[in-house]
């Protein structure tokens, strides 16, 4: 077979950084751990900086739920105390209706009833007017007669 054919050594490239461990220097892997290690610690305060704004918007979500149930819960009591209201008011217009009504009959009879006494006091007003006038009517009579009586 042939000569032993040299495997290339295929070089790992991370961020721009080759690394070969042929041509690796101590001050280019410190440099290299150095730049790494700063990376980590800005994706850490990213991190952070995520996290803290991620539970800010979970307080802000938890308090929006907990002020929507509580407006809610307003609503709904505010909803039974206007049904409470108007059941009140259909009751006191039923009931005030029904007093109209009672009033209204109270007044036709009580109207009747004056009625009939008017009617009953100008007939007996008139009966009585009558017997004066038949009795003045009888004087006059008997006055003419007197004084008939009186010339003969």
């Amino acid at each position: 077979m042939a000569e032993k054919e040299k495997k290339k050594v295929v070089p790992i490239v991370l961020d721009g950084f080759e690394i070969n461990d042929q041509k690796l220097t101590y001050h280019k892997l410190q440099q290299f751990a150095l730049t790494l290690y700063e990376k980590l610690l800005v994706q850490r305060r990213e991190r952070n900086f995520l996290m803290m704004e991620r539970d800010k918007l979970r307080t802000i979500l938890e308090n929006t739920r907990h002020e929507i149930m509580v407006a809610e819960e307003s609503v709904r009591n505010t909803e039974r105390e206007i049904d409470k209201v108007e059941e009140t008011f259909r009751r006191e217009k039923k009931e005030v209706e029904e007093e109209v009504k009672w009033l209204h009959y109270k007044h036709g009879t009580d109207l009747a009833e004056l009625k009939l006494w008017e009617n009953k006091a100008l007939e007996a007003h008139v009966e009585k007017e009558l017997e004066e006038e038949l009795e003045l009517l009888q004087e006059k009579r008997k006055q003419k007669e007197e004084i008939q009586e009186q010339e003969r």
